[in-house]
């Protein structure tokens, strides 16, 4: 525009020299015309009056052109002044101008650069507080979970406590069942004495006994008050594995004392024949025959197998029946065989029968060793019970550890997280006032850019002029 502006100029000037060329050659005219008038006048002196008001009006017509010659050489200069100065004017405003709009598209990528920068802190603020809140959300969530695993602890402690106690209990009694079996607490004064004194004084006789008939005992729950009626005083029956060990036994047992006991030498009693006797029960009685007591008590599976031979002994041809009318019938139909109620009553030979109180048969004696073996088998529950809340105890406060370092871990996180906000919070307000400085400094170029485009402006409207 400037250079546009700058050619222009120059065809005024082009044009202001041409008329100046054209006003001098019209003076020049003139000048020969005011000769050949001077020449003319004298020749022509008689028509000088005539045309000297003609000359006078030449002459007034070349001063009006010296004039005018005069000023359009001063309008001249003066425009060829103008001209170089507008010029002149014109590229410093040029330079001026390429200047500021250099500063300016430098501010304004700066501008940019620190909007996408405080744009790029924003979200990167945006994102550190979602993460910090992420984090105490997930510490909140850590210590629920830790108090919840501390109230689940307290009540697992609490219940293995009283698992413990109850396994204690259990033991306790346990330990007093089968303290009372190794003693013979319920025994008879001489069974007692064999096995309290007797046996522990002479070693070379302990290896002889293997115990009472209800030492090794097992009965079917329900049938305790019938096997105790039936077996009745060989409970207490001591078995042994030679006859010779009776005598020396029995000797001392008179020798302190100490009441009498019974025998049995079981490799002797397994070499006879076995006594058991036919019986078929007639068909109207049947129904209420429950069995041979042989199907409702048996030897523990660690007796020796000769013991099983007294067992079967003892129990031959003895049936269990429902009620007493049926057994004192059956009684009096098969005299060899021996039938006992479910409630205790025993019937024998068509003549003799056994019955009353329970209280003296209530099936406790023979009961024992299940009793022993199911409080075992609840002891070593418990023991198990017990470990396993233990493990899980553990696992509980491994659990409860491992918590808490995630806990520690998110909490130093977020304090982490949030000293790194500060940080960009801090920054962001860097960049804003950063910004705020270069949207002022732009704006001072665009003022500055506008002034000198209107001084531009103006100096082109003069030269058109």
């Amino acid at each position: 525009q400037l250079e546009k502006d700058s050619a222009e100029q120059q065809i005024l000037v082009e044009s202001l020299t041409a008329e100046h060329e054209n006003l001098a050659l019209e003076f020049a005219t003139i000048d020969e015309q005011f000769a050949a008038a001077e020449g003319h006048r004298q020749e022509q002196e008689q028509i000088g009056a005539s045309k000297k008001k003609e000359a006078e009006e030449t002459e007034s017509q070349a001063e009006t052109a010296r004039k005018r010659l005069f000023t359009t050489g001063s309008d001249l200069e003066k425009a060829r002044s103008s001209a170089n100065f507008a010029e002149q004017r014109l590229s410093e405003l040029a330079s001026e101008l390429e200047r500021i709009s250099l500063e300016r598209a430098e501010r304004e990528t700066f501008l940019e650069t620190a909007r996408d920068e405080k744009v790029l802190a924003s979200e990167k603020t945006l994102l550190a507080k979602r993460e910090a809140e992420e984090l105490r959300a997930r510490s909140k969530e850590i210590s629920e979970q830790i108090n919840s695993k501390n109230r689940d602890l307290q009540e697992q402690r609490r219940e293995s406590s009283r698992i413990g106690s109850e396994q204690a209990k259990l033991r306790a009694t346990l330990s007093a069942l089968e303290e009372q079996k190794r003693r013979h607490e319920n025994s008879s004064k001489g069974v007692k004495s064999v096995f309290q004194d007797i046996l522990p004084s002479n070693q070379d006789l302990e290896p002889l006994v293997k115990g009472t008939l209800a030492d090794l005992l097992e009965v079917d729950p329900g049938m305790e008050t019938v096997a105790e009626t039936a077996l009745g005083r060989f409970l207490d029956l001591i078995l042994t594995k030679s006859a010779s060990s009776h005598i020396a036994l029995s000797d001392a047992l008179k020798a302190g004392a100490s009441g009498r006991a019974a025998f049995a030498d079981m490799l002797r009693l397994s070499t006879l024949a076995d006594p058991a006797k036919t019986f078929e029960a007639p068909a109207a009685l049947a129904s209420q025959i429950r069995g041979p007591l042989a199907n409702f008590v048996r030897l523990q599976a660690e007796a020796d197998s000769e013991a099983n031979s007294v067992l079967t002994h003892l129990v031959a041809n003895i049936l269990v029946v429902e009620n007493a009318n049926a057994a004192a019938e059956l009684s009096s139909l098969f005299p060899q065989h021996t039938f006992i109620t479910t409630e205790g009553e025993l019937f024998r030979g068509g003549w003799y029968m056994e019955g009353g109180d329970r209280s003296s048969v209530s099936g406790s004696y023979v009961g024992r060793n299940r009793e022993i073996a199911e409080l075992a088998e609840k002891v070593e529950a418990a023991a198990t019970q017990f470990e396993a809340m233990q493990i899980h105890l553990q696992s509980i406060e491994e659990d409860i550890q491992n918590l808490e370092i995630e806990r520690r871990t998110c909490e130093e996180s977020h304090r982490n997280k949030q000293a790194e906000i500060s940080a960009f919070v801090g920054e962001e307000a860097s960049l804003q006032a950063r910004l705020q400085e270069a949207e002022r400094a732009l704006n001072r170029f665009n003022q500055d850019s506008s002034r000198l485009e209107m001084e531009r402006d103006r100096l082109h409207a003069q030269e058109k002029e």
